[in-house]
């Protein structure tokens, strides 16, 4: 899904089967993520690299933080964990790659999973809450047969909006099974 759409829903089930949809395919990351996290935590020495990584991860805030005071690109010292790179004029988008002489490849890649963990963890929570209060709407006076634009903001519903239109029964367009079509000739007499 791109970062910002419009999507429109039939109806409310087709809505909430869609949001359904996103919040399994956050939990099967999840699950994918904290296996290979368990997996990197019990083969680097039992806790050894998650504690390279939580200091790795404070030291990369560190890191972002002095690359945001308004340097252009610069490599940061050779006892950083990571090296960042401004890749806009306004420094909003940048490219981190890790510094091996400091911070071991498996302790890197323990960091990233705790933090992409922790993001799954809240998006997933904020699909559900959306999902109730979306599923609530009937009882606000909305009718569950509407057709409901939906504007999505990085993966979650930000903004629903009902309209007056319904797509059950008459309202869809029907293709004919079956069809005749006369020869031309007799089309002009």
């Amino acid at each position: 899904m791109l970062d910002q759409s419009l999507i429109a829903f039939e109806d409310l089930n087709e809505l909430l089967k869609s949001i359904d949809e996103f919040i399994e395919l956050h939990e099967e990351a999840l699950q994918r993520y904290g296996d290979r996290l368990g997996s990197l935590l019990r083969t680097t020495g039992k806790g050894e690299a998650g504690a390279q990584s939580i200091s790795g991860g404070a030291l990369q805030q560190q890191s972002i933080g002095k690359e945001s005071s308004g340097q252009k690109k610069k490599a940061l010292s050779e006892k950083e964990p990571w090296t960042v790179f401004k890749l806009d004029s306004e420094g909003m988008v940048t490219l981190r790659v890790s510094n091996p002489a400091n911070l071991s490849p498996l302790s890197a890649e323990n960091a990233l999973l705790f933090r992409i963990i922790d993001a799954l963890k809240v998006k997933l929570s904020n699909l559900q809450t959306a999902r109730a209060a979306i599923s609530d709407l009937p009882s606000l006076g909305y009718r569950a047969n509407q057709r409901f634009l939906v504007a999505f903001a990085d993966g979650l519903p930000k903004q629903v909006i009902p309209t007056e239109q319904s797509y059950s029964g008459s309202g869809r367009f029907k293709f004919a099974e079956e069809f005749v079509i006369g020869p031309l000739d007799e089309a002009f007499e």
